[in-house]
């Protein structure tokens, strides 16, 4: 929030307990009384999978020049990340294991969707993910803190949901590799009292 009002923006809040979905109804009732405003409309635009498939798919195979991928741990939002890195890690490891986050029925994680409670983006292809896994807000949490307090990375709860889930797939494999997709970073959520903790 801070950030959108130092470049200047206007912001417009929502009902939060209503989520994105709020946030979605409120664009498209301003679009439709005034045609100057535009959604890109990350939800239903192919260009969103296509850039993943294009650039973040390539731009792991290149990391991987003599490996191979076996897992790939992806948060379930938009389902263009997912959908386009997935699609192309396939071409080239056709045995991948695709698995992908989403938070249980009713527990919000910023970012990530739950399937089960009826909205399901147009672009998100359920036949490329393997696995699908419920991570709960507490637990996103506890390994959000992990992440900066014992590795120093700054991010956000959705990041926290790949790599709980991440953590229990390592321990599960003898040996491999595994391509984990943190989506945010923690500066994004300075206004909320998560980060508000005494040392």
């Amino acid at each position: 929030q801070q950030l959108i009002k130092i470049f200047g923006g206007e912001l417009i809040l929502t009902k939060g307990a209503y989520g994105m979905n709020a946030a979605i109804d409120t664009v498209r009732e301003m679009i439709s009384q005034d045609k100057r405003y535009y959604m890109p409309d990350q939800f239903s635009n192919p260009a969103n999978p296509l850039a993943h498939y294009e650039t973040t798919g390539e731009e792991i195979i290149d990391d991987f020049p003599y490996d191979k991928i076996d897992v790939l741990i992806a948060g379930i939002g938009t389902g263009g990340t997912i959908v386009g890195i997935s699609r192309r890690l396939k071409e080239k490891y056709p045995d991948i294991k695709v698995v992908g986050i989403e938070p249980p029925a009713g527990d919000s994680i910023q970012g990530l969707k739950c399937a089960s409670e009826g909205f399901i983006p147009p672009i998100l292809d359920f036949s490329l993910i393997t696995e699908t896994v419920v991570v709960n807000s507490q637990q996103a949490a506890v390994v959000t803190r992990e992440l900066l307090d014992k590795e120093g990375i700054f991010a956000g709860l959705s990041s926290g949901a790949v790599v709980h889930q991440a953590i229990k797939v390592a321990n599960e494999m003898d040996e491999g590799n595994i391509v984990v997709l943190l989506p945010d970073g923690g500066w994004k959520y300075l206004s909320l009292d998560f980060w508000n903790r005494g040392k």
